[in-house]
């Protein structure tokens, strides 16, 4: 799977798992993640989503850092698809 580097500029990458047929795990999804079509605008409010994150800390006092790496779309408010 391809690591993607988000920087505070960057557009965290959103795949559209809405249509899919649950033939798989999910960890099987997961390491496939880049075959999902992306969708390039931002979500509904109170949307379903699975956001995938790291989470790194250093130095004292601590301070932490959160990493989004991608989110997945699974359902939009209103919407049967």
């Amino acid at each position: 799977m391809p690591l993607h580097v988000v920087t505070a500029i960057s557009a965290v990458p959103i795949y559209d798992a809405r249509k899919l047929k649950v033939e798989k795990s999910f960890y099987d999804l997961v390491l496939e993640i880049d075959q999902l079509p992306r969708i390039n605008r931002e979500l509904p409010v109170d949307s379903c989503a699975v956001v995938a994150y790291t989470v790194n800390t250093w130095g004292t006092p601590i301070n932490v850092l959160f990493n989004i790496k991608w989110a997945m779309l699974l359902g939009i408010p209103g919407s049967r698809t």
